[in-house]
């Protein structure tokens, strides 16, 4: 609008080479109509700007927002539309964000980048957690309290409050599942340089050569079954949980002495 002002100042008032014509006086009108749309377009797309701002910093207002967010996010994963099954227990995902102070669209991006296609066995919602349990270890206390307090309603009416010693016994796993992710994330700090959140599949524990073949077997399988208590998905009985804890001592034990070697 500036320079328009100017233009038209300097040809209407100080008119150098006489009288403008109908025709000029026309297409400064013209250039005056354009640079007025101009302006309107640059508020627009400023207020669009603020809008999209406040909606990445908008805490999900509830999971079915969070679960529709997910879905259009992740259709870029999954080369396509994706299905309402590859969700996973988002109310628990919604939960644990609210808790960790991550409940917006802009906290939770980073944690997009890495999600796997893969959601038949690994749904959107339990990839997620894997991340955010994975940078910190005090968090599976934390989503067990949340998924105890979400699930007490339906699980009273459908058996009633799990056993004691079931607790327990996942207690005594995950302890343990904790203290193994903690020596993988050392053993990959040494040979990296990088200290940071690990999940330790078959995959990633060969390629870093991490234990043998059949170690790595093992952690695996583990894996599975902290995957089924941690999502809630399976609660095997207390003494298969128990004998699970018990294979996990002699792996930890191994990777110290690994990890002394060193």
């Amino acid at each position: 609008m500036h320079a328009w002002a100017e233009v038209e100042h300097d040809l209407v008032y100080k008119p150098e080479q006489g009288r403008l014509s109908e025709d000029e006086y026309a297409i400064l009108d013209q250039l005056n109509g354009l640079v007025l749309a101009g302006e309107i377009a640059l508020e627009r797309l400023q207020k669009a700007g603020e809008a999209r701002i406040a909606v990445r910093e908008r805490p999900f207002a509830n999971h079915y927002e969070l679960a529709a967010y997910l879905l259009d996010k992740a259709a870029s994963v999954l080369k396509g539309p994706a299905p309402d099954s590859a969700l996973g227990r988002v109310d628990l995902l919604q939960a644990l964000l609210s808790k960790l102070d991550l409940p917006t669209p802009q906290k939770l991006e980073p944690y997009l980048r890495a999600l796997s296609g893969d959601t038949e066995r690994r749904p959107l919602a339990e990839q997620i957690v894997d991340q955010l349990l994975a940078e910190d270890e005090s968090r599976y206390r934390l989503y067990e309290e949340i998924k105890l307090a979400r699930d007490r309603t339906s699980a009273e009416e459908r058996e009633g409050i799990a056993s004691v010693d079931t607790q327990q016994a996942i207690g005594l796993f995950l302890t343990r599942w904790i203290n193994l992710e903690r020596l993988i994330r050392q053993i990959v700090f040494e040979r990296t340089g990088e200290y940071k959140p690990v999940l330790p599949t078959g995959r990633m524990l060969q390629r870093l050569e991490i234990s043998d073949a059949r170690t790595r077997s093992e952690i695996e399988a583990l894996r599975r079954l902290r995957n089924y208590l941690v999502h809630g998905i399976e609660t095997p009985d207390a003494a298969i949980i128990v004998e699970s804890a018990e294979r996990l001592e002699p792996i930890i034990e191994e990777l110290k002495r690994s990890l002394q070697k060193q």
